[in-house]
């Protein structure tokens, strides 16, 4: 009996098993290479968000009463974002998480303001900081 014509039809079909692991290894490869940048890039644009609004707090408290408008980043990840300051800790509440940081609570700073006006800004009254849009 010759089982020639059934080796190669076992050996085509094993090849391209081997060929079907090895692409769906690779996208799920490049797939979780993507979620870890992407995790790490709202990461940094969060902490610059952060430190940016604290520097700002800081120098209008610096700085003479009055107001001073900022630009803010619109969208983190390409998604808007809440600020809410109390109290010398800045709350940013971003796709229902919230990411904190402190700021020295001697700047009696207050406020919030949603990112998608692409502005905000910082009120001083005398040793008062009021943050709003």
């Amino acid at each position: 009996m010759n089982k020639k014509g059934q080796n190669i039809t076992v050996e085509q079909m094993f090849l391209f098993t081997i060929g079907l692991v090895i692409t769906i290894i690779i996208y799920f490869s490049f797939n979780l290479i993507g979620n870890n940048i992407e995790k790490v890039s709202k990461e940094d644009q969060i902490n610059e968000v952060e430190e940016f609004v604290k520097s700002c707090i800081v120098r209008s408290y610096l700085g003479p009463n009055g107001t001073l408008v900022y630009d803010v980043p619109k969208k983190i990840s390409e998604k808007p974002y809440m600020v809410v300051i109390n109290n010398g800790i800045i709350k940013i509440v971003y796709e229902g998480d919230s990411f904190n940081t402190t700021i020295n609570k001697y700047y009696n700073a207050r406020g919030r303001f949603f990112s998608s006006y692409g502005k905000f800004k910082v009120e001083k009254v005398n040793n008062n900081i009021v943050v709003g849009r």
